[in-house]
């Protein structure tokens, strides 16, 4: 599954989340568990097959690319993408279209996500869409 679609992991700590904790380490490094909340989403890819994954970094740049590295240790590779700007995810996709020629999965490097993507890569072939959004209900508290 990995070979028909390429991933762009976003990086790049734009928005301002859990603050003080990011003001001295972006928000993909925040430890979950005694790792960065990063290494999840980057396991799970691994676990589905995925080869190679671009990242794309604006935001304290440094710490991620030094942690991660090559993706060696995860048994696939990172490319790493730095953006000049905060530019959105939408600005982001754009700015690593140089790199993309492929269907692509942009996934949130930021947060946990646990989805089976070659059911939702399926589905997306199946219909010949143009884009699949896959969301999930998100429970507000009072």
């Amino acid at each position: 599954m990995g070979n028909n679609c390429q991933v762009l992991l976003l990086a790049t700590s734009e928005t301002r989340k859990l603050e003080p904790l990011t003001l001295t380490m972006p928000t993909p490094m925040v430890p979950l568990a005694n790792k960065p909340v990063m290494a999840y989403p980057i396991e799970g890819l691994a676990r589905q097959g995925f080869k190679q994954v671009y990242v794309s970094l604006y935001h304290m740049a440094n710490q991620i690319e030094a942690y991660f590295g090559s993706g060696e240790r995860w048994g696939l590779r990172l490319d790493y993408i730095l953006q000049h700007k905060p530019w959105g995810t939408a600005g982001a996709l754009k700015w690593a279209e140089g790199n993309l020629s492929n269907t692509v999965i942009v996934l949130p490097a930021d947060s946990l996500v646990d989805i089976d993507l070659s059911a939702a890569l399926k589905s997306h072939f199946s219909k010949d869409a143009s884009a699949t959004i896959v969301v999930s209900p998100c429970k507000m508290r009072e």
